[in-house]
């Protein structure tokens, strides 16, 4: 690997730490505002507001990094590392805040909003009509009260790290710049 890769590697990753605590405090407020969304259905829709607002939030930040930073000029691979590490800094944070809630703060709670949720009897009859038994049900119910923290944390890391990988493909692609011969 020669220097100028080195440093432009270098320069990338601290960028984008910094903004990853921005993609991570959006990701943290739409978690809070969705455990909130179980007692009021604005909370709800505000939540998923905001989880959608993690992909513009990146995407802004990424053209942002480019305009400033770069003079303009960004490949596709340099926005998409970019873009994937400021998220996966961010899903890191979001995971963190996660587990620091289900750990002392839950008790409990989420999990019994989720098992609420399947047993409705209008989502039993939702259910029975995608073709899911009770039988499955009961087993998604056993299931989720055997999670601990530390698995609804990694549960939810794992689905964030696979969404910000296909997301930033797509913010890359917006991102890059038109003169495409400026390569990482």
């Amino acid at each position: 690997m020669d220097e100028s890769f080195k440093e432009k590697l270098i320069q990338l990753k601290a960028y984008a730490r910094i903004d990853g605590l921005i993609v991570g405090a959006v990701m943290c407020l739409s978690f809070a505002c969705m455990l909130a969304g179980f007692r009021n259905g604005i909370m709800s829709m505000f939540s998923f507001v905001l989880m959608l607002s993690v992909a513009f939030t990146a995407y802004y930040l990424t053209v942002r990094f480019r305009n400033k930073i770069l003079n303009g000029n960004i490949s596709f691979r340099r926005a998409y590392a970019y873009c994937l590490y400021g998220m996966l800094y961010g899903a890191l944070l979001l995971a963190a805040f996660q587990l620091i809630y289900f750990q002392w703060f839950d008790n409990g709670y989420f999990v019994s909003q989720y098992i609420s949720i399947l047993q409705e009897p209008v989502n039993k009859d939702v259910f029975a009509q995608a073709g899911i038994k009770d039988a499955e049900i009961k087993e998604i119910v056993a299931l989720l009260t055997q999670m601990r923290p530390i698995d609804m944390t990694i549960q939810f890391l794992t689905t964030n790290i696979f969404l910000s990988a296909v997301v930033s493909i797509v913010i890359a692609l917006f991102a890059r710049s038109a003169d495409r011969k400026h390569e990482i």
